[in-house]
């Protein structure tokens, strides 16, 4: 997962298997990596237009690529 703002999931009593698991970096390599994007809270903070660019398909939840202008098939709102 990437959250610019949750770095680190804490030790909660539910889902403790989290626990520990770290924020991957906001760059290409790491993005690129991953088959699909989920865009589960809108954080004015990332940056849609690289997600995008780097990104073959992006399920967008909360419509954040809206004003993106992106490949014909690559962003599924749900």
């Amino acid at each position: 997962y990437y959250d610019p703002y949750v770095l680190e999931i804490k030790l909660k009593r539910e889902h403790q298997q989290w626990a520990g698991t770290r924020s991957v970096e906001w760059k290409r390599k790491n993005i690129a990596a991953f088959d699909v994007a989920l865009v589960s809270t809108a954080h004015k903070a990332i940056n849609y237009k690289e997600l995008a660019d780097w990104t073959p398909l992006i399920v967008d939840t909360r419509n954040a690529l809206r004003d993106i202008n992106t490949n014909r098939g690559q962003v599924w709102k749900a």
